[in-house]
């Protein structure tokens, strides 16, 4: 029979791989030097999300919810 528990190892294991997977990127996104244009866009909207007006720039690193929220 299957359980919650027996589930529970490959969601921890999924959880803390996405928040690793999350973790780099955040720390690329503030430290790396692209020069690739997407990951250039990423970089600009992410650092807007942390040094621009604070009643904008949910979206961390893209401005979708600030179209839904109409907070751009």
């Amino acid at each position: 029979m299957v359980t919650c528990t027996s589930y529970a190892g490959g969601l921890f294991a999924g959880f803390i791989f996405g928040y690793l997977c999350y973790d780099m990127t955040h720390y690329m996104l503030h430290h790396a030097q692209f020069k690739n244009a997407f990951w250039k866009k990423l970089k600009q909207q992410h650092m807007l999300h942390h040094y621009d007006d604070s009643t904008k720039k949910y979206g961390v690193t893209s401005d979708i919810w600030d179209k839904v929220f109409g907070t751009r």
